[in-house]
This record gives C-alpha cells, sequence and structure tokens, in this order.
C-alpha cells in the first residue's frame, strides 16, 4: 500500500450548492422542489366551501336545492306524492258528480221531430256546481297545507335539521295562508294577468309568513320589496323557480316530484341568504 490517503468517501449527505442568486434552505430542512417554493392559495389548502358557505348566485341557489334533495330525497317525494293524491281524488269524484248528474239524461225526438234531452233525472245544476265547488274548496285547503308544510319543512332544512314528510300535515299559519290563497284568486279573476303578477311578486310571501309569523298582506308586500328591489338575485330565481316546475310539470306531471322540491328548496336558500340569514351547509 501507498501512502496516499484513499479519497473521502462520496458526499451523500450534503444538498449541492444551490444555482447562483438562490438563497439556500436552512440546515436540516429539505430544499424545494424545482420551481422554488410556491405560495399557498387564500383561505390554505382545506376542502372547497359548500354551497351553504357561498354567496348567493343561481348556481349555488340551484346546487344547494339539488344537493338537499338528494340529501332528503324519499322524506320530499312522499310529501310532494300526498298533493299528486290529492288531485287524484278530486278528479276521481269530479267524474263521480257528472256520471251521476247525467246519468237518467235521456235526449230523442218527439213526435212533431223537435230534439229535446229530459234532464229531470239527474242532479241540477245548482247542485252539480255546488258540489264541484266544494270540492275545488277541499283541495285547495289541502294543498294549502301541504305547501305550508313544506316550506316549513325547506326552511328547516337551511337550519341544518332534517326534512320530515310527518311534520308536513300541521295548522300553523294556515289562516294567512288561506288569505294570501284567496288575494292570488281574486287576482286571477281579474282577466288572469294580475294573478299571474302578483303571484310572482309574492314567490317569497309564504317564507315571510312561516319563518316571520307575518300577515298575509305584509308578506306580501314583503316578498313584492324583495324582489322589486334586489330582481336581479330574488327576481331572477323566481323566474327560474317557475322554470324548473314547469319543465318538471311537462314531463307527464311526474318531474314535479323533483322539480318542486328542488325549486323549493332553492328558493328558501335564496330566501335566507337575501335576508343575511346564517344557511347550514
Amino acid at each position: 500500500m501507498s501512502g496516499n490517503q484513499p479519497p473521502p468517501p462520496p458526499n451523500f449527505g450534503n444538498q449541492p450548492p444551490p444555482p447562483p442568486g438562490q438563497v439556500p434552505p436552512p440546515a436540516g430542512q429539505v430544499p424545494p422542489p424545482a420551481g422554488g417554493y410556491q405560495t399557498p392559495p387564500p383561505g390554505g389548502y382545506g376542502t372547497p366551501p359548500t354551497p351553504g358557505d357561498q354567496p348567493w348566485d343561481i348556481g349555488s341557489a340551484f346546487s344547494y336545492g339539488w344537493a338537499k334533495f338528494q340529501q332528503n330525497v324519499a322524506q320530499l317525494i312522499i310529501a310532494a306524492l300526498a298533493i299528486f293524491a290529492g288531485v287524484v281524488v278530486y278528479v276521481i269524484a269530479y267524474i263521480v258528480i257528472t256520471a251521476v248528474s247525467s246519468s237518467d239524461v235521456s235526449c230523442g225526438y218527439d213526435n212533431d221531430f223537435n230534439y229535446s234531452c229530459d234532464t229531470s233525472g239527474g242532479l241540477p245544476w245548482i247542485v252539480q256546481f255546488g258540489l264541484t265547488f266544494l270540492l275545488l274548496g277541499v283541495l285547495f285547503l289541502f294543498i294549502t297545507v301541504i305547501q305550508v308544510g313544506m316550506t316549513r319543512g325547506a326552511l328547516g332544512v337551511t337550519e341544518g335539521r332534517p326534512f320530515k314528510a310527518a311534520e308536513v300535515f300541521k295548522f300553523q299559519n294556515l289562516g294567512q295562508v288561506i288569505l294570501l290563497g284567496l288575494i292570488y284568486a281574486v287576482g286571477y279573476l281579474l282577466c288572469v294577468f294580475p294573478g299571474v303578477i302578483l303571484a310572482f311578486l309574492g314567490s317569497y310571501a309564504l317564507f315571510f309568513i312561516v319563518d316571520k309569523n307575518m300577515g298575509a298582506i305584509d308578506a306580501l308586500k314583503a316578498s313584492a320589496n324583495m324582489i322589486t328591489k334586489d330582481f336581479g338575485r330574488a327576481g331572477v330565481w323566481a323566474l327560474l323557480a317557475l322554470v324548473i316546475t314547469a319543465v318538471g310539470e311537462a314531463i307527464c306531471g311526474v318531474g314535479l316530484l323533483v322539480a318542486f322540491p328542488v325549486a323549493l328548496l332553492g328558493s328558501a336558500y335564496t330566501y335566507k341568504k337575501l335576508n343575511g340569514q346564517p344557511v347550514a351547509a
């Protein structure tokens, strides 16, 4: 062996010197990957915000309605089916009344070849009209109860509670809601167009009645004020909710089982957001 010293072992434990102009990392720290240190995004690297945390826009309102519908799908469909059941019962009852009214009607020519009908055996027209009107009233009351209950349930969802179909049939605020419906009916009787305008301006009236315990007229005013002062958000969503419901109705009516709850939940979200109230994620 020669007296020369062996070469030192490879320098595996030390990092290569930094390129010119770059400050080396502190001792004991792993150097950054190629490209240097990157600045974290605002708010850190946490999970993305849920629709309940976002500022209001059409997309967040629809996403919230759809997400909450999926979370409560069974209970919402049960409640919506109750409306269909009421309509079906009304149609069947109306058919029965019509059949009974005309069951004994006989038409033909007399000896002088004059054509006439004998309706003496059927129900008088005033009785038929009265029964039909009574059925309409019962149907209106039934649907009103369900609509109030579903609105209450939708507001509960925005507060973090699950939707429960069993809680729909409660008679809270029913008198004011019936009065609101009568106001709409009077508007529709005035050549329909005023009723359409009233229904649009009152898109959030039911939420004010249920959430704030307002009277029908005050709730209608509050809803109209909300839409006229913030049409770009409140008014646009009210129109979109009508479109969603109309599309659901166009799909043989079955689409309403999805469209109506989604539109209702999106409206509850919009109502809370635009009134500065918190919305549960």
